[in-house]
């Protein structure tokens, strides 16, 4: 039987190679098609199990680039079953939850990326962080981002399922801007003062320090506008 310590060095010599691959040969759009093992600056931290009964990973990127490397190490990788209770709202109506998103805070992204978005994370398993009052883009492409942001009084950022954010993000998709011949999409949502979570327009290359508040509502996404109605 392979003792812990070797499973995990192999784990991690895996990571570094696609790491290395992901650096020297990047993608048209400047983004690496692998995640990385240290921050660089954009997406979140991913912690989660890549194979059953093996050690805890961290990763960190957007969604589909964690994603891809995990099924590159493990092609027959399953999201190993949550088994705790997250700080959320999940107890509440669906009225009451439907009061905690409002509808274009900031331009607008392409409600079809956002879908995508919203599935990766969904699928993705593991954990999600974001340091401490900082927004993160969970995930990013073409004009459009999902985020997550720290609203917790906990000095280590705030750390949730990343289930959580795509069911989140989801739930926003539902409320907002829901003419679908329009293509531009915005809302966010507030849990119990512990997180956020925002969609709409995002520079997938932009720095880490850049927030939903940088894109205010109406300044010229070339998604266009929040339509509800034709």
């Amino acid at each position: 039987m392979l003792s812990t310590t070797f499973f995990t060095g192999a784990i991690l010599a895996a990571i570094a190679s696609f790491t290395n691959q992901a650096i020297a040969t990047p993608t048209d759009v400047d983004k690496p098609v692998f995640a990385s093992s240290i921050d660089q600056g954009h997406g979140i931290q991913w912690t989660g199990v890549i194979f059953p009964g093996g050690p805890e990973v961290e990763l960190w990127g957007y969604a589909d680039e964690i994603y891809a490397q995990v099924l590159a190490i493990n092609p027959d990788y399953v999201p190993q079953p949550f088994n705790e209770t997250v700080n959320t709202n999940d107890g509440e109506t669906t009225l009451a939850k439907r009061s905690t998103i409002t509808c274009a805070p900031m331009d607008t992204g392409d409600r079809r990326e956002l879908k995508k978005q919203s599935d990766f994370l969904y699928k993705l398993g593991g954990h999600c962080a974001t340091p401490k009052n900082e927004c993160r883009r969970t995930a990013c492409g073409g004009t459009s981002g999902t985020y997550l942001c720290d609203e917790s009084p906990n000095p280590s950022g705030t750390r949730i399922p990343c289930h959580e954010v795509g069911l989140r993000s989801a739930d926003i998709s539902n409320a907002c801007c829901k003419n679908t011949n329009r293509k531009g999409q915005t809302g966010n949502w507030f849990g119990q003062k512990t997180y956020s979570v925002w969609i709409g327009y995002a520079n997938c290359n932009a720095p880490s320090e850049t927030y939903p508040s940088n894109y205010p509502y109406g300044g010229g996404s070339p998604n266009g506008l929040c339509w509800t109605w034709s």
